[in-house]
């Protein structure tokens, strides 16, 4: 699994912690902090004070239309009230932090099952935030049968326009007699078929079950997540 040092895991949570949060909370917050009425950004965005409370208490089903509008009524960008990252460059900074860190630092058990749930939970929480399907799932068998190495697997990736980003990978050795494709003894990947959804959705549901406890059998992709959050979001 590629992992990440203690002092860049508060800067990765920023990218996922709205999931975790009250997101009415963090606006009604931050927008304390620059001395700011629900009246004051009802009139910003052409709205009776009480239409906006009601917009405000939305909270977490909040559009990212929605979210935009609110972020300029108070003077910032999307990304600043809901991740508290000001500007791009501390992104690419952090991107640049992740690519040489992952492969060479490790965190404690606690830390890195932490962060992967969060990670999973924006992943997860990716299509209510757009408001549309975004989020698939690949989900199959890995097979090597000269090695006599059988291995399921759940990936999650998303399309944004031509560009494919894969996110997360979890992956689990099986045995040969759990194995749905043994008997091909071909090499390489499987994916289970629209007749095989009931096998698939059992994978799928395995995966994201005790996430922390069983963090050691996913992968996320980082720098793809990054890229990911730049061009959906940006």
């Amino acid at each position: 699994m590629h992992i990440i040092s203690i002092n860049k895991v508060s800067s990765i949570l920023q990218i996922c912690s709205f999931v975790t949060m009250d997101m009415s909370q963090r606006i009604k917050e931050l927008r304390e902090s620059k001395r700011l009425k629900q009246s004051d950004i009802a009139d910003k965005l052409g709205l009776e004070q009480a239409n906006y409370s009601r917009i405000e208490r939305k909270g977490d089903k909040l559009t990212v239309k929605e979210l935009k509008e609110i972020a300029s009524a108070m003077g910032m960008e999307l990304k600043e009230l809901m991740f508290n990252e000001p500007n791009n460059s501390e992104l690419e900074e952090l991107r640049a932090q992740l690519d040489i860190e992952q492969k060479t630092i490790n965190q404690t058990t606690l830390q890195k099952a932490y962060l992967l749930d969060n990670v999973l939970k924006f992943i997860l929480n990716i299509d209510n935030l757009l408001q549309k399907p975004v989020v698939k799932y690949a989900i199959g068998e890995v097979l090597n049968p000269k090695q006599k190495d059988h291995q399921v697997f759940v990936r999650c990736y998303c399309e944004v326009g031509n560009e494919v980003f894969t996110l997360a990978t979890w992956q689990k050795p099986i045995s040969k007699e759990a194995s749905h494709f043994a008997h091909l003894q071909q090499n390489g990947e499987h994916l289970f078929n629209a007749e095989q959804q009931k096998e698939a959705n059992q994978y799928k549901d395995a995966a994201f079950a005790n996430i922390q406890q069983n963090h050691s059998l996913w992968t996320i992709n980082f720098i793809n997540l990054t890229e990911f959050f730049r061009v959906a979001f940006g």
